[in-house]
């Protein structure tokens, strides 16, 4: 049996405010905008050959309720120094970069609606 040729394409989060999430992940994160659209309800961003969708929760899709843990990890090259770096930004982490069982380094932090987002590293200084 042939394997697909799987590639993440699109992954969705949802905000509250465009605007805000405009400045956080184009200004703070340093995420290139591919297209903002914030009067739209929508902004594109390009993270390699991901593009991340973020968008405005419509009434009609409640579920999708901004503010909870995504499953989503960046990696990073080194993970100390840009988790200095966005920690001066005013990110929001939960800790420090812990050392895992598997050996790399992680930690969480928060957009302004609270979606919880995980960086990922393998050196840690």
């Amino acid at each position: 049996m042939e394997i697909p040729d799987y590639e993440v394409s699109y992954v969705r989060v949802c905000v509250k405010d465009v605007a805000a999430a405009r400045e956080f992940y184009g200004e703070v994160l340093k995420m290139p905008v591919i297209a903002d659209r914030t009067e739209d309800g929508y902004l594109l961003l390009g993270l390699g050959c991901t593009t991340l969708i973020i968008e405005k929760v419509s009434p009609e899709e409640a579920n999708l309720i901004p503010g909870r843990y995504l499953g989503i990890s960046l990696k990073v090259g080194n993970i100390a120094q840009t988790y200095e770096n966005l920690k001066k930004n005013g990110v929001v982490f939960s800790s420090a970069p812990e050392k895992q069982f598997w050996g790399g380094y992680l930690t969480e932090f928060s957009d302004p609606d609270g979606n919880v987002w995980t960086l990922l590293g393998q050196t840690s200084g």
